[in-house]
C-alpha cells in the first residue's frame, strides 16, 4: 500500500513540476470563461508530450510496477477512463496497454467461457472462444452450466448458474473483467422499474464491485452497444451474435428493441440520461450502506441472522438487511413483492419446516430462531464441459 501511495504521489508531482507548461492553456480559458480544460486542444498535446513520457519514466525508475495490485490499477485506469476516453482514446488506450502488459505477460491473464447449452450453436460459440483465445495465447477454460427448469425465469437462472461457475474459477485477489455497456444499464434500469424494485436494484451495475471474495470490473459502461460494434468492426474483430437476442418474448428484448428506440425517437441522449439516473441511484444507495451494516451486524450470528433481531426492525429495514446479506453473498435478490411476502411470513411463523423461500440458486430456512442461507451443492450448480 506504500508503494501505491508513493505512485499517485509521483502522478501530483509530476503535473506539478510541469505547471508552468500548463499555464498558457489556462489564460487560453481565462480569456473564454465557457471553455473547459478538456476543449483545450493543447491540454492533450501536454499530457502526450511531457506528462505521460515523465510518468512512464518515474515508474521505470521507481520499479512500482510490481506494487500496483489489480485492484488498485482497475481504480487508476476508472479514472483515467472517465476522464480521458471522450477526448484521447489512443492516450488511455497507450497508457492501459503499457501498465497491463506486465499481468498479461506472467500468465495473470485468463479467459472463461460459459457454456450454457441453451442454444443449438453452443458448442461452436465455445470453439469460437477457443480460437480466439488461442489466436491471443490466453489459457481458456469453457464451463458448461445447466438451467434444470427452463419453466421458469431462464434468464435469471442462468446468470445464478454463470456466477455460481465464476466464483468455483476465482481465486480471492482475482478480478472478473465482463463487457457491460451503456445500453445493459439502460435495459436493466428500465426491467427493475417495471419489476417494482428499490433504490439499490435500480442503481444496478457498477464499475468496480466486490462479490464475495472477488472483484468485478466493468470497464465498458461508458461506451454504447453502437459504438462498441463500430469499434469492433473497424478493427476486424469477429464476435458471435446470440439469436435469443432478438426473442421480444423476454422482458429484457422486448425493452431493447420496442421501448429504447421509441424512448431514442422522443428524447435525446436516452443512454446516457439513462445511466446518468442510475448513477444517481448508486450514490443514494451508498449513503444507506452504513445504516444497513450496521442492523446487519446486529442480526449476524455464526450461522446466518438471529431471526428475533431480525423482526424487531421496521419490514422495510429488514429487506434492506436481506438484500445486503445475499448480495455479499453473492447471490441475486428476489424482487419486492416476494421478498416483502416472505417477511411477513418470519414475522408471523409457528412452524420452522413452514417458514422458507427458494430461489434459483439458494433458499432461506428458519431453524431454531436462525435464519439460514442454504446453496445448492457445486454438483447442482454446473460440470464441467469437456471440449
Amino acid at each position: 500500500m506504500a508503494g501505491y501511495s508513493q505512485f499517485l504521489n509521483g502522478i501530483v508531482h509530476l503535473v506539478l513540476n510541469r505547471f508552468n507548461q500548463l499555464l498558457p492553456l489556462l489564460e487560453q480559458i481565462a480569456l473564454k470563461p465557457e471553455t473547459t480544460l478538456l476543449q483545450v486542444p493543447q491540454f492533450f498535446l501536454f499530457i502526450e508530450q511531457l506528462v505521460f513520457p515523465l510518468f512512464l519514466e518515474f515508474i521505470a525508475e521507481h520499479h512500482l510496477l510490481g506494487l500496483i495490485i489489480p485492484v488498485q490499477l482497475i481504480q487508476l485506469s476508472l479514472l483515467l477512463i472517465n476522464f480521458l476516453l471522450p477526448q484521447s482514446a489512443e492516450i488511455v488506450q497507450l497508457f492501459l496497454g503499457i501498465l497491463i502488459l506486465p499481468f498479461y505477460a506472467n500468465g495473470s491473464f485468463k479467459a472463461i467461457h460459459i457454456h450454457h447449452g441453451l442454444q443449438p450453436q453452443a458448442d461452436a460459440w465455445a470453439r469460437h472462444c477457443q480460437a480466439i483465445c488461442d489466436q491471443w495465447n490466453l489459457p481458456l477454460r469453457v464451463l458448461k452450466v445447466q438451467v434444470k427448469d427452463r419453466s421458469r425465469n431462464l434468464e435469471q437462472q442462468a446468470r445464478d448458474a454463470r456466477y455460481a461457475a465464476f466464483a468455483e474459477q476465482l481465486a480471492d485477489t482475482d478480478t472478473l473483467v465482463l463487457a457491460h455497456h451503456a445500453d445493459d444499464v439502460a435495459e436493466t434500469l428500465l426491467l427493475r422499474l417495471m419489476r417494482g424494485s428499490g433504490t439499490d436494484a435500480l442503481a444496478n451495475m457498477r464499475a468496480l464491485v466486490k462479490r464475495q471474495s472477488y472483484w468485478i470490473w466493468r470497464p465498458l459502461l461508458k461506451s454504447s452497444q453502437s459504438e462498441l460494434l463500430a469499434y469492433a468492426d473497424e478493427h476486424h474483430l469477429s464476435w458471435i451474435v446470440d439469436s435469443s437476442n432478438d426473442d421480444r418474448g423476454f422482458d429484457r428484448n422486448f425493452i431493447r428493441h420496442e421501448i429504447i428506440p421509441r424512448l431514442q425517437a422522443r428524447f435525446e441522449n436516452v443512454l446516457s440520461r439513462l445511466s446518468h439516473s442510475a448513477e444517481l441511484l448508486q450514490a443514494d444507495a451508498e449513503l444507506l450502506v452504513p445504516l444497513i451494516e450496521n442492523h446487519f451486524e446486529q442480526c449476524r450470528t455464526p450461522d446466518g441472522l438471529s431471526l428475533q433481531a431480525l423482526t424487531a426492525m421496521p419490514i422495510t429495514l429488514q429487506a434492506h438487511v436481506l438484500r445486503y446479506w445475499l448480495t455479499i453473498s453473492g447471490h441475486a435478490s428476489p424482487g419486492n413483492a416476494a421478498l416483502t411476502e416472505f417477511l411477513q411470513q418470519l414475522g408471523h411463523h409457528e412452524n420452522d419446516a413452514d417458514t422458507r423461500f427458494d430461489y434459483s440458486s439458494y433458499s432461506l430456512r428458519v431453524w431454531q430462531s436462525t435464519l439460514y442461507l442454504l446453496n445448492p451443492s457445486r454438483e447442482m450448480a454446473y460440470g464441467d464441459y469437456v471440449n
